[in-house]
């Protein structure tokens, strides 16, 4: 069974020829903004309107209106869905960097199915941020949150919504940086004590250590290591 990072991929590689995408660099601003144009059809007899427990199939939908539409596995969560030809310009999504990290597995071996399906789905909503470690299969992720309160969370719903009991276990990384640019294999990079490289559903290579001081021992030990300043989706 594939597993969710590759699913990711694999997802957004199908829908190429659906997903036009741009990169625009803003002089004025040091940033870059993301132009997405998606062209999709949609069968009147799969939207939705809703009022309460009432289902009604409709053809228009006005401001206000609550519809549902059937996703043959294109969404994902902050999609903006409109009319073909029409194109929207966002500026890029900053998202906050995890200062808790933990090791997550299943109690039993046996709802690995279930365990990656809700892992994956609480991640796209954006309650945690998963990767894992580069190599290494999905018998276990680690999990990074902004708070605390977020591993409780994550374990109820994993549990009430999924059926999934949790082994879970604390690591010492405190902050998170986008490996940039590298000119070794990421086996290679010199660690220091505390530090891990990770891998995220991009397949974009992160470290992960505790204590900002880090950054100066890996930088030294790892001359070609850039690292970024904030994270970004």
């Amino acid at each position: 069974m594939a597993n969710m990072f590759e699913k990711y991929a694999a997802d957004r590689e199908a829908e190429q020829k659906k997903i036009e995408k741009a990169v625009v660099a803003d002089t004025t601003a040091d940033e870059k903004r993301t132009t997405l144009s998606l062209s999709l059809t949609v069968s009147d007899k799969k939207a939705l309107k809703m009022m309460a427990a009432e289902r009604e199939i409709v053809e228009e939908a006005y401001a206000g209106d609550i519809i549902g539409v059937f996703d043959p596995g294109l969404f994902a969560i902050g999609d903006t869905i409109t009319v073909p030809g029409k194109k929207f310009r966002y500026s890029g999504i900053p998202t906050f960097e995890p200062e808790h990290f933990m090791r997550v597995s299943p109690k039993d071996t046996m709802k690995r199915k279930q365990f990656i399906k809700g892992t994956e789905q609480i991640a796209q909503e954006g309650a945690i941020q998963i990767f894992k470690i580069p190599g290494a299969g999905l018998e276990e992720v680690i999990v990074g949150v902004v708070g605390t309160l977020q591993f409780d969370v994550f374990e109820y719903r994993m549990k009430n919504e999924y059926n999934v009991d949790l082994r879970m276990s604390s690591l010492p990384y405190d902050h998170l940086r986008l490996i940039e640019s590298m000119d070794c294999h990421p086996d290679e990079i010199v660690l220091c004590t505390g530090a891990a490289v990770l891998q995220d559903f991009r397949d974009r290579y992160l470290l992960a250590f505790d204590g900002e001081w880090s950054v100066g021992f890996l930088t030294k030990h790892n001359p070609s290591l850039v690292l970024a300043d904030t994270l970004s989706v």
